[in-house]
């Protein structure tokens, strides 16, 4: 027995043949010659990891492997998610946000006081110095503050959002090494070429051997 998705648009694989130009060629696989097929497999119950392939075949023969389009390793904890979201989004938010107004208002005080530095260089009496002394007092003294603040702030670092762990991918195989059904709602999701395997693929089919 074997579960494949027969495609419902054909697919353009571009393959390197010359790795020192890094030339290309296109496989063109019409939908209703192959098939797409998941295969599990490396599954280490020790380490806690499955790899997942997936491959085309060909739709009248599908023991027939004619190209892996795509693999994937899934450790213990799961993979980043590909959104890049992270499990501390808010708190990093408030972190960025908070490291951003600091900055922006330590830049301004700094092109202040060397304003206020030019112009103590360039002036003719006493009481403008002190008048300019008096304001850079003040200045240096609120950016100090700053500085304090900016180095008193706890470094929040972004912690990636993990999907896709281990034991959330072997359940979503059966006995038979076939896609449940929440598992093929789940494949269909799976990026491909710029798309996700949905966008290929159409209902599942198992064959006879």
């Amino acid at each position: 027995m074997a579960q494949i998705f027969p495609l419902k648009q054909g697919m353009i694989i571009p393959v390197r043949f010359n790795s020192k130009k890094e030339s290309l060629m296109n496989n063109v696989f019409p939908k209703e010659t192959v098939s797409i097929s998941f295969i599990e497999r490396g599954r280490n119950h020790i380490a806690q990891s499955v790899t997942l392939d997936l491959i085309l075949v060909d739709s009248l023969n599908p023991v027939d492997t004619i190209q892996t389009i795509g693999s994937k390793t899934f450790p213990k904890d799961g993979i980043p998610h590909p959104g890049g979201l992270l499990s501390n989004q808010a708190e990093y938010n408030i972190y960025i946000l908070a490291k951003k107004e600091l900055d922006e208002n330590i830049l301004v005080l700094q092109n202040s006081v060397r304003e206020k530095e030019m112009d103590l260089a360039n002036v003719q009496t006493d009481e403008a110095r002190r008048d300019i002394n008096t304001d850079l007092s003040s200045l240096r003294e609120t950016l100090q503050q700053f500085y304090t603040d900016r180095n008193s702030l706890l470094v929040v670092q972004p912690v990636p959002m993990l999907i896709y762990s281990y034991m959330e991918v072997i359940n979503l195989f059966d006995e038979r090494g076939e896609l449940t059904e929440e598992g093929v709602a789940w494949g269909k999701t799976l990026p491909l070429n710029d798309l996700t395997v949905g966008d290929y693929v159409g209902e599942a089919i198992t064959t006879s051997p």
